[in-house]
């Protein structure tokens, strides 16, 4: 039973814990994580109507990140110059790789859902709601912050810097300093946006 089921049986939603809901969720009677009652931070990335936001925070995040590795890599002077050159490229690499970052985290509550309800209701609710509840949730949770590491390092040092007038040495703690920087590490986060 979602929030709005417990408003209208006379329970304040003050009153409705979050555990409350991920029960309901892993009993099957709120209808699904993307039902409308619950979403976990990483599924924005999946849903064109959150792109609104999620998409400029990225870049956001991506250009500090880039201007934070800058100044590690003693190579602050060319911010503006290298930011000219590539934004447009920082922002499809870094949002793409989030995008599939999520997709990943999306699939794993597809595939093995479908042929067993133990693993919706052990794993993959918490894969939604607190990836620290459960290791198995949380190892799925940090490979898909790996894959957009790896997946920024290796596009943003072959497609998006190879432009840029920096030693090969710089380039690539430039390239890694920005993935580290840069990772959903929102994806960790344990709670769940309720609508």
């Amino acid at each position: 039973m979602n929030i709005l089921h417990y408003v209208s049986t006379g329970v304040s939603a003050s009153d409705v814990s979050l555990t409350d809901v991920i029960n309901d969720a892993a009993n099957n009677t709120s209808g699904g994580f993307l039902s409308g009652t619950d979403m976990p931070m990483w599924a924005l990335f999946l849903i064109p109507q959150a792109w609104w936001f999620m998409l400029p925070l990225t870049l956001i995040v991506a250009c500090a990140a880039v201007i934070l590795s800058l100044k590690i890599i003693d190579e602050l002077w060319a911010w503006k110059d290298f930011l000219k050159k590539c934004l447009v490229r920082i922002f499809v690499v870094h949002c793409g790789c989030f995008i599939i970052a999520s997709g990943f985290l999306l699939f794993w509550g597809f595939v093995p859902a479908f042929f067993s309800e133990w693993w919706d209701r052990n794993i993959f609710i918490y894969i939604c709601s607190n990836p620290f509840g459960n290791i198995f949730a949380l190892l799925f949770v940090l490979a898909a912050v790996a894959l957009a590491f790896f997946g920024v390092y290796f596009l943003d040092l072959r497609f998006t810097f190879k432009k840029l007038l920096i030693e090969e040495e710089k380039l690539k703690r430039l390239a890694l300093l920005t993935a580290a920087f840069s990772s959903p590490y929102v994806f960790l986060l344990p709670f769940t946006l309720q609508f």
